[in-house]
Order: structure tokens, then sequence, then C-alpha cells
């Protein structure tokens, strides 16, 4: 066991390190922000389906204006640990300056790995997404490759509480006009995580997204709360 959490730490270790979020260069711009979301999974009532839905809202708010995310899906889970999904992401923001709306639309696939360890209470998930990108300031489809890998940890099999360090890497694919092809963003998040009830788990804590736009580093400073709901 310890081998393998070993093994782990040093995989997520590289990942933090590889990736232009945790690079020691100063950023053009600062913004702080608050970020909501409520992220749920529900078993589809039908015999040996092994069918899943998937759904995630966000709502973000920051000194641009105001991000939703609206992010349906369905799954199949191939073995308790190896999971696929594939669904829609509508992505409407809000402009505060301009007070106009601009969408996108979001075709998305993605592979779920993940792996728990001492009964439960240390747990790691690697989760792999490619996004077709449908922006209405364009007409090309912008490509785009996220890496998620996550690790929670809980220090008795009684307590609710935990802590928990995700870090999500995103890259594009190509250049469709309203997105640049190479680094996009970095998003690392650390904080507590609370088991509420069964089928409730809510974690709250301080992510730090480094993205690059039009030639400029942005640091966005997050206040995050999540809301994970199972059913």
């Amino acid at each position: 066991m310890i081998k393998n959490l070993s093994a782990l730490v040093l995989s997520l270790s590289i990942l933090l390190l590889a990736s232009p979020a945790a690079q020691a260069q100063e950023a053009d711009t600062q913004d702080f922000q608050t970020w909501t979301a409520v992220l749920g999974t529900a078993e589809v009532p039908a015999e040996n389906l092994n069918l899943k839905l998937w759904f995630d809202g966000h709502m973000r708010r920051g000194g641009p204006g105001t991000t939703l995310i609206l992010r349906p899906g369905l799954g199949y889970e191939l073995t308790p640990w190896l999971s696929v999904w594939a669904g829609y992401a509508w992505v409407p923001v809000y402009s505060d300056p301009s007070g106009s709306r601009v969408d996108e639309h979001r075709a998305w696939q993605q592979i779920i790995v993940k792996k728990s360890w001492i009964n439960g209470r240390l747990n790691a998930q690697s989760r792999t997404r490619f996004e077709q990108r449908f922006h209405e300031s364009s007409e090309a489809t912008g490509l785009r490759v996220r890496q998620f890998a996550r690790v929670d940890f809980r220090n008795h099999p009684n307590t609710p509480w935990g802590v928990a360090l995700w870090d999500e890497l995103f890259w594009g694919l190509n250049d469709p006009g309203f997105a640049a092809s190479g680094f996009d963003q970095n998003r690392l998040f650390l904080g507590p995580t609370l088991q509420a009830r069964e089928g409730l788990r809510i974690e709250a804590g301080y992510l730090w997204a480094r993205l690059e736009r039009q030639e400029t580093l942005l640091d966005q400073h997050v206040a995050a709360v999540n809301f994970f709901v199972a059913f």
C-alpha cells in the first residue's frame, strides 16, 4: 500500500510541477472570484445496464462578470474503477461592463479511473476529458483536452471530515479564433471536505487558476464551494 501511495504522490507532484500553473513567474493580471458548483450522479433504473446520469452546474462570479455552466451527460461503468461518459455543456458568459451575453456550447467525452486504499480513507481519481467547443464568435470548432488528478484523505474511518487536493490542466489542440492552441489554463485546489450525509459531500477551499488569454497571464484567486450529490 505504501508503495502505491508513494507512486500516487509522485505522479501528482510531477503533474503540478510540470504544469504552467506551478511555474514561478509573475502573472500580468490578478482577479478574485467566487465559484459555486453542484455536481451530481445518479443510477439509471435499468437492470444490468450499468448506466449513470451526470449533471454539474456552476456559477462563477468575478471582476469581468458571471459565468454559468450547465453540463448534463450519460455514463457507462465498465468496472467499479473505470467509467466512460459523454454529454453536452452550455456556457453563457455575462459581462458586467457591457451587459451582454456570449454563449459557448460544448460536446464532451471523458474517461474516469478511480482507486481507494485504507478502507476508503484514501481515494484517488484521474479524469481525462475531450471537448469540442462551439463559440458564437467563430465558425470553427475548438478542440481541448483536460487532465484532472485528485486525492482526498480522511484520518479516521468514523470522521466525516477530510482534505482534498486536485489539479487540472487544460490544453488546446487547435486555434479556432476564440482560443489559442497549447496551454490554456491550470487549476489547483486545496480544502477540507465534509461527508454531510450519505450521498452528499461538501468541499470548500482555495482554488488558484492560471490562464493564458491573448498573450496575457491571468491569476484567479477563487473561494470555491462544491456540493457533490449521488443518487
